[in-house]
């Protein structure tokens, strides 16, 4: 996996076409489960909108399960299929565009509607922060219970994520981290923990 932008924090942006308010909002969503959730909250916020479309790239790029759009009742194809595909193709993953329409009383065609959200789209990637997702991987580790505090903290200072814990006659725990970080990151835990730390290569504790 190769590096891409991400949203660093939420934005909403709004254009008008023939009296329709096309309001988009944006927000990081690192997963299906979040990109639902946001969907769902835009609508809770805007329940008199004519409609909220939707479009999400949770995860990465290039992972095409983690696509997903919705046209929450225009016509089919005119809406969340064209905002999805404003999202491929610019190196951007874990994001999800909600788009409210308010209809403002002209008519715009199935061609002028799909142009109307994927602007809408445009415009609202224009005023993202953006921020860059480096490759990750997971590290499945072991330790002895005593140096589980220094583990968490060094976990942290390399801006790692701390995913799962299992405990046992040790402490088994799965690590996720920047690729590029790996190498200090085993380092120092070996160090730390006086080469107690046990690396699980196939993931099993």
């Amino acid at each position: 996996m190769s590096e891409y932008q991400i949203p660093q924090a939420p934005c909403t942006t709004t254009i008008e076409v023939k009296r329709s308010q096309f309001i988009c909002h944006i927000a990081h969503t690192p997963d299906v489960v979040s990109a639902r959730q946001f969907v769902a909250q835009m609508k809770e916020e805007y329940p008199d909108a004519s409609h909220n479309c939707s479009a999400f790239v949770a995860g990465a790029p290039k992972d095409s399960q983690c696509y997903g759009f919705s046209d929450d009742g225009e016509p089919s194809g005119c809406a969340g299929r064209p905002m999805l595909k404003v999202l491929q193709g610019q190196n951007i993953g874990e994001i999800c565009v909600v788009v409210t329409r308010y209809f403002g009383g002209i008519k715009l065609g199935t061609g002028g509607m799909a142009r109307a959200y994927a602007d809408a789209v445009k415009e609202g990637l224009r005023g993202v922060t953006w921020q860059t997702k480096k490759p990750q991987t997971v590290l499945y580790l072991a330790f002895p219970f005593e140096y589980e505090s220094t583990m968490r903290y060094l976990v942290k200072s390399h801006d790692a994520h701390w995913l799962e814990t299992e405990y046992g006659t040790q402490v088994d725990c799965h690590i996720e981290i920047e690729e590029e970080k790996v190498k200090i990151f085993l380092e120092q835990s070996k160090e730390k923990t006086n080469a107690k730390l046990i690396i699980n290569e196939n993931g099993t504790n």
